[in-house]
């Protein structure tokens, strides 16, 4: 009987976090993991044998501390780890402007123009943030509240879901 492997869950959860499915199920004999995205765009881990993903980020930091190969990171690599956990972490309470349709974020009203917004810039509600493209209309889509842009979460050209995180905004 083959057992998942602590790496493999790793780049099971990486590559999931990379995509746009809402949902995952890999099993193999009696261990199964299945992953699901919350409507906010943030991620769960639903069932890992019993294991939330807290307990997993506690195996992960055991394993690590034991010498497994993934304790030989470069020092480059553990701050990215860290600025990645950081901002995973809650922070203060943000607003967040999440897709109402399904489509292709874009940032600006065309190639080569600049943004509309970006990290930084304050907004007002009703201010445009991007443009999401849905079967060749473009959608604007504006800022519910006033406030500090904090974060472009989506990507530029990235295809995002109802429900995918936008922005944050740290409001006014």
């Amino acid at each position: 009987m083959e057992n998942i492997k602590l790496e493999d869950i790793l780049r099971i959860l990486d590559q999931f976090e990379k995509s746009s499915i809402d949902s995952l199920r890999y099993k193999t004999g009696e261990e199964e993991i299945e992953l699901s995205r919350h409507k906010n765009g943030s991620h769960e881990t639903s069932n890992l044998q019993g294991t939330n993903i807290d307990q997993l980020k506690e195996l992960i930091a055991r394993s690590e501390s034991k010498g497994t190969p993934h304790a030989s990171l470069s020092d480059e690599e553990k701050e990215t780890a860290g600025q990645e956990q950081a901002a995973s972490e809650p922070e203060e309470d943000l607003h967040k402007v999440i897709s109402p349709i399904i489509g292709t974020f874009y940032t600006s009203p065309a190639p080569g123009k600049s943004a509309f917004v970006k990290a930084g810039d304050k907004v007002k509600k009703g201010d445009v943030l991007c443009i999401v493209e849905a079967m060749k209309v473009m959608n604007k889509i504006e800022s519910d509240v006033s406030g500090e842009i904090v974060e472009v979460v989506a990507e530029d050209g990235q295809a995002v879901e109802y429900g995918t995180e936008l922005y944050k905004i740290r409001q006014d």
